[in-house]
């Protein structure tokens, strides 16, 4: 059976109510008697009708009477129920406003219907509908065969990019230098700080304590210039015990022989490594 709560408007309706006993009112009727024009109904104020479905007292002989309205009698926004004991003397009367609502918590989630926003999977998981929303984009379902990958993503941060005006763009570049810049020359000096670092591949015949270089770029011209400055060997350096090892230059040839504070292991031809 469909949902009841809330009563939903123009949908057959089914509640269960008690009737109280004339005789002792503090107790309801047991086995209420009903007959026809009992029990009437008015829609949104209208004049009052004998229910379609006459009322009747279920499980049987117990004090539950059971009310049937049909879908034409539940189409208003007040549902108006009177109860009352024509013959006058068995049970008390009882009025019921019953207030409609357009829909449903079953119009929501579950079954799948068309027309409804969302819907349940087999295994209880609610997810939107796209082919019941108007002006959808992509259509996203339960099923996933269609969603976002990585290359969309990519394709419309491109289109994005595409759409933007150049000006716009430039005009936010500059800004963020400028901000970087903040007018002391930063970018300039930060620039400039990254050439003083040294790049080198070791030569033959080096030990741990003598580095021979086949290269420096820039290359060594005098004497001392790398004393006191640190050389670092590459993560991706040959000798794997020398990688991202550092050590200390206290001198060097013009021709790039350096003299370190002694290493773990002696470098060999074509470890590289950088002096700060």
């Amino acid at each position: 059976m469909a949902t009841q709560v809330p009563p939903k408007k123009n949908a057959a309706f089914t509640a269960f109510v008690g009737l109280v006993s004339q005789a002792n009112t503090k107790v309801l009727q047991g086995s209420p008697t009903l007959a026809s024009g009992d029990v009437t109904v008015s829609i949104d104020g209208g004049a009052l009708s004998n229910l379609a479905t006459l009322p009747v007292v279920t499980p049987a002989a117990s004090k539950s009477v059971k009310m049937d309205l049909s879908a034409a009698e539940m189409n208003g926004d007040n549902i108006i129920v009177i109860f009352s004991d024509l013959a006058g003397a068995q049970w008390c009367d009882l009025l019921l406003d019953l207030q409609t609502t357009a829909r449903q918590v079953d119009d929501l989630a579950f079954p799948t219907v068309s027309g409804r926003a969302l819907d349940v999977s087999v295994g209880g998981e609610a997810g939107v509908d796209w082919a019941n929303v108007g002006s959808q984009g992509t259509v996203v379902g339960l099923s996933g065969t269609t969603v976002k990958t990585a290359t969309d993503v990519e394709t419309d941060t491109a289109d994005i990019q595409t759409r933007l005006p150049a000006a716009l763009v430039g005009g936010r570049m500059n800004s963020n230098l400028s901000a970087i810049n903040n007018a002391t020359g930063g970018v300039t000096a930060f620039e400039r700080s990254t050439r003083a670092i040294v790049e080198g591949t070791i030569g033959a015949a080096s030990t741990t304590t003598n580095i021979v270089t086949s290269s420096l770029a820039p290359a060594a011209a005098v004497a001392d210039q790398f004393k006191g400055r640190i050389i670092i060997f590459d993560e991706d350096t040959t000798t794997a015990n020398l990688r991202a090892q550092a050590t200390d230059i206290t001198a060097n040839t013009a021709l790039g022989v350096l003299t370190v504070t002694a290493l773990t292991t002696a470098p060999v031809s074509g470890d590289t490594f950088v002096i700060l």
